[in-house]
């Protein structure tokens, strides 16, 4: 995709202009975990109107813990604002500068995504750690070595997908003016099915079978549910599968629009 040299210089560029917003990213992580206390009060009032009755194998405990691993999960792996900074680029005519250099415009995103990622969880291991310390009684771990391997595997698919929805999102500036709409339908969309509000598993079962189907619960519950081994061997093949195929489609899907965006695509001044 690019010489190894300007990958590296792509790379710490992306370091240098994510460290410059470090205390950004900061407040905007203390403040991800006010709707978690939220969750929190939430849920204990909900098991204990139910005796501590577990809710579909999970305990009060195991619901805690899901929802540490989801802060953890979008902080590792959550693109942060670029949709709008690609769009920006689109409609501003900044692109231009990029159409001019010997690089692809997809690979030097998801560079600067890497990048930003890398600061954002060096940023994040503070607070969480200390979320983590309190909640330390819900906490556990894998039984199985493995399981670690393959949670890694799934977080960097999710990863890639959160980025490419992102990027087409974005894409989608060449033809309308502001992606605004698209970007708060699509997050409102997988705020309820990517598991941010619930484990998915807790639905009817037959809505649980078709959502797993779309490419939502692989952008925050699948990994999760592989980390806790809540997952058959059988289902977590069958789930690296699905991310793989959304993957793959959403790759093809974001070749075909930047190719048409370029026809439709025109910058003035200078």
């Amino acid at each position: 995709m690019f010489p190894t040299a300007l990958s590296l210089k792509i790379f710490t560029l992306g370091l240098q202009n994510t460290f410059v917003y470090r205390w950004n990213f900061l407040m905007r992580l203390c403040m991800s975990f006010i709707p978690l206390l939220g969750l929190v009060y939430f849920w204990g009032a909900v098991y204990e109107g139910r005796g501590g009755v577990s809710i579909n194998g999970y305990s009060y405990g195991e619901m805690i813990f899901y929802f540490l691993l989801v802060n953890l999960t979008q902080a590792l792996t959550m693109p942060l604002d670029d949709e709008w900074q690609i769009a920006n680029e689109i409609r501003d005519g900044q692109l231009s500068q990029h159409l001019l250099k010997p690089f692809n415009y997809m690979g030097y995103r998801i560079l600067l995504f890497v990048s930003n990622r890398m600061v954002y969880t060096l940023i994040a291991l503070g607070p969480t750690t200390l979320i983590f310390l309190y909640f330390h009684r819900y906490l556990s771990t894998p039984h199985e070595p493995m399981t670690w391997l393959y949670t890694a595997l799934a977080l960097v698919l999710t990863a890639t997908l959160q980025f490419l929805i992102s990027y087409i999102i974005a894409l989608f500036a060449f033809w309308i003016l502001e992606v605004s709409t698209l970007v708060f339908i699509y997050f409102s969309l997988e705020y309820l099915f990517a598991g941010h509000l619930f484990p998915l598993d807790i639905m009817p079962r037959w809505m649980y079978a078709i959502i797993q189907w779309t490419p939502f619960p692989y952008q925050l519950f699948f990994p999760i549910a592989v980390f806790r081994e809540r997952l058959s061997p059988h289902e977590m093949l069958t789930g690296f599968l699905i991310q793989c195929l959304w993957i793959g489609v959403l790759f093809l899907c974001a070749r075909g629009l930047w190719r048409r965006g370029l026809h439709k695509y025109t910058a003035v001044g200078g």
